[in-house]
């Protein structure tokens, strides 16, 4: 070897030894045989081989190769030699002290003479960086993993554009785009021009950008505008991405709709609850109002002739009364606080009578049928639900049929077809020739806030009101509707076979008379002196006092028995239930009746039992009440406690 071949190899050999690699010569000779004529020390690093264990034969190279990559390696290798073109590879190899590694080899090759193929070239190791690429596309994965199946609406914008880069499944079905035309899309083409709170949007939105630019978390309501016209309420939360050289915002968009509708219906709920105190409020002082008025005109109706000229006066007050009655108790209906009492009634007497209401919330341009039942269809039910039920029924008819219609209601007695034809059901149904409801909306329509109506024309009380009030007098209600053909609730109630039966005002000779002790605490010296004289006069012997502690007073120094105590729910100081407690410590036995002209809700909270489980001996008389509503439950109470 000439001196400058000497220095030329020396040269490098002290290249190589300063490269963190290969660098080598590869020889393939036409009868397949390998080897490599000259390979620097790195080559120890990158197969664990020394230079001399090659420098003839290159198979303790091939043997480190990983067996997934041999044949990928080797085809690479053939195809550079048949094209003489440059030969770039990477591949993983199988070393006994380091494992696994992945390399990457370049080179170019010549033809010799003798056919061979000799490359020049290097080979590197590339593991970390191979790994640092793997994490990096399993952490991007990851993201778009999160990103796409993220509960929220997803979008990156990139502020010098002006359009966005990046969004996920839900921001397509949020803003009802397809993909391709969002990525179009500015963000104020998804925007009204103004925000529910008056603030134009594009000044808004630049502020809220350039507040997420510098660095700030923007957390803000913003309506945004669906493709086909109508507003998304939602919530956003803008942050910066990490993107060098660029200005990109992701946003996390929450459709905050059936959120906004719960606050809306919690709201209208308050409503009906202030509205229901202010109903609660006045219920007592009118109801005694009443209870005065009606029984005095019964006290005055049993002194007349039946030919008095007054008796149709009377008897129009008293009509009267039971009217005002009736609008207190939709009053209290309508706030859901009304006091219920199931009484044995007919179904057909109520549809008549609640026909004529009816007929003005219709409408003139829409009909009213009725079919009632040829013989008694006897429930026991709350009167005044019964004719809630009716009237909410009828203003969902009306409002289904804005153009006009038919609404029919029909009553009779049947069968019960699902269980047993021994029991009798009276069946009640309301029919109009509405708009009619779709799948989704039938199975929806009982539940509690769900309705159709525009914001202050429905609350979703009405039907799932309906429902609980029927299924807990034992009935069932079915709902039949198809688009364009009507709508049809059918009510079962079970069939009850004693008759309705009511003494009259005027009628004395009917009620029941006793001759027990009844004490009578009220606070209203009106209200007390009418039951004063209505118990009287049926012959019971009646003392009545102003208080629950005058009435206490009065038994520690008369311990002798009476037989009922007949007492107000609320008084000033000691409270009706307060009064039961301590008078059942002397005794224990003793019936009782509670009256009041309170709602259920403020009943409720002194603790008197209405409609449940009542104590021992209780029993509960709703105000306003007529002669004969007392004399009866008096007489019922006391006939029970002696049972």
């Amino acid at each position: 070897m000439d001196s400058n071949a000497i220095r030329s190899a020396a040269l490098l050999d002290k290249l190589s030894a300063q490269v963190p690699g290969v660098i080598y010569q590869f020889l393939l000779r036409p009868d397949g045989t390998s080897c490599f004529p000259f390979a620097s020390n790195g080559i120890v690093d990158i197969y664990e081989v020394a230079p001399e264990e090659v420098q003839h034969d290159a198979s303790a190279v091939f043997s480190r190769l990983h067996a997934d990559d041999l044949p990928h390696v080797a085809a690479s290798i053939s195809e550079s030699a048949r094209e003489l073109t440059r030969w770039q590879c990477e591949y993983r190899v199988q070393l006994p002290r380091a494992g696994q590694r992945w390399l990457r080899g370049d080179a170019r090759p010549e033809r010799l003479p003798d056919g061979s193929t000799l490359w020049h070239g290097y080979i590197g190791d590339i593991t970390a960086q191979r790994y640092t690429l793997e994490a990096l596309a399993e952490s991007e994965a990851r993201y778009r993993v999160q990103v796409e199946h993220a509960p929220e609406a997803i979008i990156v914008y990139d502020a010098d554009t002006g359009v966005f880069t990046e969004l996920n499944g839900n921001a397509v079905t949020l803003f009802g785009y397809p993909r391709d035309v969002l990525l179009r899309k500015t963000p104020m083409a998804l925007c009204p021009p103004v925000q529910p709170d008056g603030r134009p949007s594009l000044p808004a939105a630049l502020e809220a950008m350039q507040a997420a630019l510098d660095g700030q978390t923007v957390v803000q309501r913003w309506t945004y505008r669906h493709a086909d016209g109508h507003d998304i309420p939602c919530e956003v939360r803008l942050v910066r991405m990490p993107a060098e050289g660029r200005r990109l915002v992701r946003g996390s968009i929450t459709d905050i709709t059936a959120q906004q509708r719960l606050q809306d219906e919690l709201l209208q709920a308050k409503k009906m609850e202030s509205v229901g105190r202010l109903a609660g409020g006045i219920a007592h002082d009118f109801n005694n109002v009443l209870t005065i008025i009606r029984t005095s005109v019964d006290l005055a109706l049993s002194g007349l002739a039946v030919d008095d000229p007054l008796r149709d006066d009377l008897t129009r007050v008293a009509e009267a009364t039971t009217s005002a009655t009736s609008l207190t108790r939709h009053l209290l209906a309508f706030s859901r606080r009304q006091v219920i009492a199931p009484v044995v009634l007919d179904v057909n007497q109520v549809v008549q009578r609640v026909s004529g209401m009816l007929r003005r919330v219709m409408g003139e341009s829409i009909s009213l049928r009725l079919a009632t039942a040829t013989r008694p269809a006897m429930v026991r039910f709350d009167e005044g639900q019964l004719e809630q039920i009716l009237v909410n029924l009828a203003i969902n008819a009306r409002d289904a049929m804005p153009g006009g219609g038919v609404l029919s209601i029909a009553v009779d007695v049947m069968p019960d077809e699902l269980e047993s034809r021994h029991q009798e059901f009276v069946r009640l149904q309301v029919t109009d020739t509405g708009q009619g409801m779709t799948a989704d909306v039938r199975e929806r329509a009982f539940e509690p806030f769900f309705t159709t109506k525009d914001v202050g024309h429905g609350t979703g009380l009405g039907l799932a009101m309906i429902h609980g009030a029927v299924s807990q007098n034992g009935g069932r209600i079915q709902l039949d509707s198809e688009p364009g053909h009507g709508t049809r609730f059918t009510i079962l109630l079970p069939h009850v076979k004693a008759v309705a039966s009511g003494p009259e005002a005027g009628q004395d000779a009917m009620l029941p008379t006793g001759s027990e002790q009844v004490l009578v605490a009220e606070d209203d010296e009106r209200v007390r002196t009418l039951i004063v004289r209505l118990l009287t006069r049926q012959g019971y012997v009646v003392r009545a006092f102003a208080s629950a502690e005058e009435l206490l007073d009065w038994t520690a120094q008369h311990p002798g028995s009476f037989d009922l105590l007949l007492t107000d729910v609320m008084m000033p100081g000691m409270n009706g239930r307060e009064l039961v407690h301590y008078l059942r410590l002397a005794h224990p036995d003793v019936p009782v009746l509670y009256t009041s002209g309170y709602t259920a809700d403020i009943i409720g909270a002194h603790g008197v039992p209405l409609n449940g489980t009542p104590m021992s001996g209780a029993s509960f008389l709703a105000k306003p009440f007529t002669a004969a509503d007392l004399a009866v439950k008096v007489r019922a109470v006391l006939d029970e406690a002696k049972r």
